[in-house]
């Protein structure tokens, strides 16, 4: 708390009374550690307090909502003021931001490196994810040399000496009265200027914190609206020639996930599209901007508005505005300040979330890709197998039941020969689908290879496996395809069941499944076969 060392002649008592009493200050607390040589006359006015020493003055000043400490010494020593606290408060955000900078880079780089070593990502996500990752460092460092900036500050203010030294003269007394009480307002303003540090660190941590941008929106419509006291904060976008607007998310809710809004009746917007500059009106009814609307917006007493941009013409986000209203008090400069800070926080913590679905959609696109066979979208070889050893695994554990089917389509040979290789591929596109369509959720079907089909059923006893096998063929017997109507496709099924007893690997199970499907073959076809135990096929090889 700065007091400023006065050279002109002091005012006495009875001015300094009135300007405490015109002041905010309630209490004035007198540290003094020997008796009060303080005269009761220095008392009327000023609502004076001893301690008699600094562990009840602590206590005493908990106890007031505001007071100003003066310290009466022997001696030449300092008495700690309050702005230390202050102080300290500062720089523990300043070291809590400084960890979230650290953490976002040591994050960003860490998934960068991941993406390359993987081959996940190209070059272009590459270079995005490098111009967002300096973008928020360099947004995340403004805010925290604004920090440092008020630590200065608050050092500079902790500079005076709030104290006189015994004994002192009534002149000294309102001397030292007066600077406490000039400095009071300074004070307030460093806690209220540290306040909204504290907020901008909050909802800046907040939207850095996702990677969900409904979730980003949300967290900055709710956290700014509790920061600056409104409940009327929005997220508005623009479609592409600003001819429709659509409410994003909203600190009162929406009914639905979007709500659309006429342009024409928000002037304020419009203005901001023109200068792409944060505008702040104060009572809206009487502003002349607002006058085409004034109709519409008759019940807005007293109600001030602002517009921040957070974006426009983004090739990905579009033009982004965020929208609030209050009633009562306008819009402050420095409120504005933080509304634009947490605006420009936001594009970039918008456009990392983008950058991240954009990276998540191509890993499962190329996830997507290893598992599928290209020409029937069903599983692949490779991934039937896999499945086929997981599944396995878990029917020897807990010895659950579990069967296998394997199917090859009948003369398809004739097919390709008769109708060529394209009608064969389509054939075996639908025959696919009839498969996907013929099974449980729960069941796995792959492309064994050229025209045999597999199916994994777990916890699938033989009798149950028989009877989905036979509703497959005769499915597949029944359906005419569009490009050989006149001719009937059939398959042959083979079935195995797993017998923890008998089986004693994956590879003897699928063997068991072939040896049935052969047996399929060799009868004639068009039928289902089921795999003897592997005892007894050991017996009769």
């Amino acid at each position: 708390m700065k007091v400023p060392m006065k050279k002109e002649t002091p005012k006495d008592i009875t001015e300094i009374r009135s300007e405490k009493e015109a002041g905010s200050t309630d209490k004035i607390l007198v540290v003094d550690g020997t008796d009060k040589t303080l005269d009761t006359s220095h008392k009327e006015g000023f609502d004076i307090h001893y301690a008699p020493d600094l562990q009840e003055a602590s206590r005493l000043a908990e106890e007031f909502e505001q007071c100003l400490v003066l310290g009466t010494l022997t001696t030449e020593k300092k008495v700690p003021t309050g702005t230390a606290a202050h102080m300290s408060g500062i720089t523990k955000i300043s070291k809590s931001l400084q960890s979230a900078l650290t953490t976002v880079h040591e994050a960003m780089s860490l998934e960068a490196a991941r993406l390359v070593e993987n081959n996940n990502v190209g070059s272009d996500q590459l270079a995005l994810i490098s111009t967002v990752n300096k973008s928020l460092q360099e947004a995340l460092t403004t805010v925290y040399e604004a920090m440092n900036n008020e630590s200065d500050r608050l050092v500079e203010c902790d500079s005076g000496e709030n104290y006189v030294i015994k004994p002192f003269e009534d002149a000294e007394l309102a001397v030292r009265l007066r600077g406490l009480l000039s400095s009071s307002k300074e004070v307030a303003e460093l806690q209220e200027e540290k306040h909204r540090l504290e907020s901008l660190l909050s909802i800046i941590k907040s939207v850095l914190s996702s990677l969900n941008i409904a979730d980003i929106r949300n967290v900055i419509v709710t956290k700014l609206a509790e920061a600056i006291q409104t409940k009327d904060c929005s997220v508005l976008l623009l479609k592409k020639d600003y001819d429709e607007c659509f409410v994003l998310d909203s600190a009162r809710g929406l009914p639905n996930s979007e709500l659309r809004v006429d342009l024409n009746n928000y002037p304020e917007l419009k203005k901001v599209l023109d200068t792409k500059e944060p505008l702040a009106i104060r009572n809206i009814l009487e502003h002349p901007l607002m006058s085409e609307v004034k109709d519409s917006i008759k019940d807005k007493i007293e109600t001030s508005s602002m517009v921040i941009p957070i974006v426009f013409d983004d090739p990905v986000l579009g033009t982004i505005f965020l929208k609030l209203n209050r009633g009562g008090t306008e819009f402050s400069e420095e409120e504005m300040t933080l509304c634009s800070a947490v605006a420009e926080a936001s594009f970039f913590a918008m456009k990392n979330a983008i950058i991240h679905e954009e990276v998540q959609k191509e890993k499962d696109r190329l996830k997507k890709i290893a598992i599928t066979d290209h020409l029937t979208n069903i599983y692949n070889h490779n991934y039937f197998y896999k499945r086929l050893a997981e599944e396995f695994s878990r029917a020897s554990r807990y010895d659950s039941p579990l069967s296998l089917i394997m199917m090859d389509i009948d003369d398809f040979k004739q097919i390709n020969d008769l109708y060529g290789h394209r009608v064969g591929d389509v054939v075996l596109q639908q025959i696919a689908g009839l498969l996907k369509d013929s099974v449980r959720k729960a069941d796995i079907v792959a492309r064994y290879g050229g025209e045999e089909f597999a199916a994994i059923l777990p916890s699938t006893s033989i009798e149950g496996a028989i009877e989905e096998a036979e509703r497959i063929r005769e499915r597949l017997e029944r359906h005419s395809f569009d490009e050989i109507p006149q001719k009937k496709i059939t398959i042959s099924i083979g079935i195995a069941a797993y017998d923890k007893k008998t089986v004693m690997n994956l590879g003897q199970f699928v063997n068991m499944a072939d040896r049935a499907l052969y047996e399929a073959k060799k009868c004639g076809k068009n039928c289902v076969r089921v795999s003897p135990p592997a005892d007894e096929m050991r017996r009769h090889a």
